[in-house]
C-alpha cells in the first residue's frame, strides 16, 4: 500500500524536472545580472579613473591654483591643486594639511579686502574677483588675481567655496611701465607746449621791445640836437609799447 506507483513516479520526475529546470532559469538570469552589472560597475569605474586622470592633468595644466575650502575659515582647505607650488613656493600639503592657510600669505595691507570678498561671496552666493598681493616662501612680494563662487552639495548640502587663483605680476609690471611710459609722454607734451608757449611770448615782446631800443636812440639824437618838441611823441609812443609788452606777458 505504501509503494509509489508507476504513475506517480512519473509525475514526481516531471515535478522535479520543472523545478529544476525553473531553478537553472533562475540562476542563469541571476547570474546573467550579475555578470551585466559587474561589467557595468566595471566600465563605470574605468570611467571614473578617466575622468580622474583628465582632472588631475587639467589641474596641473592650469597656469594657477584651483582650490576649494570651507565656510569655517580656521579649517584646512578641502582641495588645493599642485599649481600653488608655483604661486607660493608652499606644496599642496601645507594647505590641505592645515599647516598653513592660503589667506596667510595675503599681503597685510590686502588681507582684510580679501577676507571681506570670500564673505560677501558667501553671504550673498554670488561670485567676486579680486586681486591682491602675496609673500610667497622666498619673501617676494607677488601680484595675484582670484576669482570664486559658493556652491552647495547635493548629498548633504554643505556649503564650499570653489575658486582659482593665477600669478598677474608681469601684467601688473607691464601695465606699471606703461602708465610711467604714459606719464613721460605727458610730461614731454607739457614741455613741448611750454616751450612753444616761450617762444611765441619771445617773438611777442622782442618787437614792443625793439621799437623801445630804436625810440630811445632817436630821443636820444633829438635831445642832443636841441629838437626837444618832439620828446612828448616818442615818450607817448615808448609807452604804449610798454604797455604792449606788459599785455603780452
Amino acid at each position: 500500500r505504501v509503494t509509489p506507483t508507476t504513475s506517480f513516479l512519473s509525475a514526481g520526475h516531471a515535478d522535479a524536472s520543472s523545478l529544476v529546470l525553473v531553478v537553472g532559469l533562475l540562476l542563469s538570469g541571476l547570474t546573467a545580472a550579475a555578470v551585466y552589472f559587474g561589467f557595468a560597475a566595471r566600465d563605470r569605474s574605468h570611467q571614473y579613473h578617466d575622468v580622474a586622470l583628465q582632472l588631475a592633468t587639467l589641474f596641473r595644466n592650469l597656469p594657477g591654483m584651483a582650490y576649494r575650502r570651507d565656510k569655517d575659515a580656521t579649517a584646512p582647505m578641502a582641495f588645493v591643486s599642485e599649481g600653488c607650488q608655483a604661486l607660493s613656493g608652499y606644496a599642496r600639503e601645507v594647505f590641505a594639511e592645515g599647516d598653513k592657510d592660503w589667506l596667510d600669505l595675503v599681503h597685510p595691507d590686502d588681507r582684510r579686502r580679501v577676507k571681506s570678498h570670500i564673505e560677501n561671496a558667501f553671504a550673498s552666493g554670488k561670485p567676486f574677483e579680486v586681486s591682491y598681493r602675496i609673500t610667497d616662501a622666498d619673501g617676494k612680494t607677488r601680484w595675484m588675481w582670484e576669482r570664486g563662487r559658493v556652491t552647495a552639495s547635493e548629498v548633504n548640502h554643505d556649503v564650499h567655496l570653489e575658486g582659482f587663483v593665477t600669478d598677474i605680476t608681469e601684467q601688473r609690471s607691464a601695465e606699471s611701465e606703461a602708465r610711467e611710459h604714459r606719464e613721460h609722454l605727458a610730461h614731454v607734451d607739457r614741455l613741448n607746449l611750454l616751450g612753444e608757449m616761450a617762444t611765441g611770448i619771445a617773438h611777442e615782446i622782442n618787437q614792443p621791445l625793439t621799437a623801445i631800443s630804436l625810440f630811445v636812440q632817436a630821443g636820444g639824437r633829438m635831445a642832443h640836437e636841441g629838437k626837444i618838441e618832439k620828446l612828448p611823441e616818442i615818450f607817448d609812443k615808448l609807452i604804449r609799447h610798454a604797455h604792449r609788452a606788459s599785455a603780452v606777458i
